[in-house]
């Protein structure tokens, strides 16, 4: 099959520029009317179509260059024929002749076309070409048949929207949370089904127009994707540098507090606060057997009374009322937190005399205000605190739970809802529990916060198995 370059069209403007107003410029074909009989003259088949001539040039010129029924002999742009010839040997002689308002006649004249088949295989394709139907009741002799409009305005695709807007909400959600790359892609299901079917109505052949949304939709989900996994290594690589910081030498205390307890065998790690009644520290790179033997040298230290154990924490005091809490956190840090807590009256004895004074007047209440329920601003503080801590246990009793189903059910997409409100109340937990100032709290919060730590850790190792 030969392929010319492609042709300027066919009785296409002067040279000079102007503009002929007698040439049609109609982008659409109309139905020609319908008193007229094609023109048919021995092998020579004539028919009229309703657009420009350098529309059916174009058109012809790309059938004739494309197709594999037919190959190109010969055209001329000025004179506006073709000369071609189909596979099995006929011959043809194509020529445009302009009409004026009426559009452009199509006479095409064949040798060796047996019963004019090929000559209306060749009109059957221009017609799907440049969009047209042969008109209803015309008859096909050697391809003679009316051309009208395919009037098919279709409509925009609703599915083709709707995709596009749950691709958006998916890559904002790719791009804000925390999950990783199987939760990105299990969250990407849902927008890629809705995109699939988006191209599949929207094809050529489709009922619905629209393509460019549904392919718009792909690109914004798998944007999404990678947009939300570029994320997450940003995240974690800011946790890595952040934790590096924390996990620094430190010079373990010399004070009455330190002295009670064995010094780990790590040397990096970040003492949280020290005071002469209370001391807490987070000590980083610490296996499973060293936190257990450091577990053993505590209880030799003294540590024995009412003491309870677990695979990853150890509370436990000793006999003068001191009392130890340590817990162990799985993770790429491997850390093991300590605290010690001086007994309550030596911290008593620890504070300002004034403050001892004011204590003695608060526990001396008068019988009108032991009547009275306490709002002081020191309870409320601390009131916030447990609910923020509570509620941060909650939501992860709820994900654990989550995940488990999410597990044993093999991922099921119908869970989607279920996340997507999980994430809302992980970000109402965490806003009330960064809205705790950690320098401001007080030993016994101290404790309390690592103990809920500890419990969370625990739960989370397990759905992580």
């Amino acid at each position: 099959m030969t392929t010319p370059n492609t042709p300027l069209p066919y009785g296409g403007q002067p040279a000079d520029g102007n503009v002929n107003e007698d040439q049609p410029t109609m982008s659409m074909p109309v139905a020609p009317p319908q008193d007229e009989q094609p023109q048919t003259d021995g092998n020579t088949t004539e028919r009229r179509y309703a657009l420009a001539p350098q529309q059916l040039f174009q058109a012809t010129h790309d059938q004739l260059t494309t197709g594999a029924t037919f190959t190109l002999d010969h055209e001329d742009v000025q004179s506006g024929t073709f000369a071609f010839h189909s596979f099995d040997g006929a011959h043809f002689t194509l020529s445009l002749v302009a009409e004026g308002a009426a559009g452009t006649a199509v006479r095409l004249s064949a040798v060796n076309d047996t019963n004019g088949r090929r000559s209306a295989e060749f009109f059957d394709s221009l017609d799907k070409r440049i969009g047209v139907v042969p008109a209803p009741g015309a008859q096909r002799s050697r391809g003679a048949a009316y051309a009208t409009i395919a009037q098919q305005h279709k409509k925009t695709s609703k599915l083709a929207v709707f995709a596009v807007i749950v691709a958006v909400i998916y890559a904002f959600l790719a791009i804000i949370g925390d999950g990783g790359l199987s939760i990105l892609i299990f969250l990407a299901l849902i927008p890629a089904l809705l995109a699939g079917f988006s191209l599949y109505i929207t094809r050529r052949e489709g009922s619905r127009q629209g393509r460019p949304l549904a392919w718009a939709a792909v690109i914004i989900i798998v944007g999404g994707l990678v947009a939300g996994e570029v994320t997450g290594i940003v995240k974690d690589k800011q946790h890595e540098i952040e934790t590096a910081a924390q996990c620094v030498a430190y010079t373990w205390p010399d004070s009455e507090l330190g002295a009670l307890l064995p010094e780990p065998e790590s040397t990096t790690g970040e003492i949280g606060h020290e005071s002469e009644t209370s001391f807490s520290i987070d000590v980083c790179d610490v296996s499973v057997e060293q936190f257990n033997d450091y577990i053993d040298a505590v209880k030799d230290k003294g540590f024995t009374v009412d003491y309870s154990k677990s695979s990853d924490s150890f509370h436990a005091d000793n006999d003068a009322g001191y009392s130890v809490s340590i817990y162990y956190a799985l993770s790429d840090e491997n850390v093991m937190s300590i605290s010690i807590d001086a007994p309550d009256d030596e911290a008593d004895a620890a504070k300002p005399e004034s403050e001892s004074s004011d204590d003695a007047t608060t526990k001396a209440p008068t019988t009108e205000s032991q009547n009275q329920p306490s709002d002081s601003p020191t309870d409320a503080t601390a009131d916030d605190f447990k609910a923020a801590m509570d509620s941060y246990e909650a939501f992860f009793d709820k994900y654990v739970e989550f995940m488990t189903t999410y597990q044993n059910d093999g991922q099921p997409v119908s869970m989607l809802a279920d996340y997507l409100d999980m994430m809302q109340q992980y970000t109402d937990t965490m806003a009330k529990l960064d809205a705790i100032d950690e320098n401001t709290l007080t030993p016994e919060q101290s404790q309390y916060y690592l103990e809920v730590m500890g419990r969370i850790n625990q739960k989370l190792a397990s759905v992580a198995q």
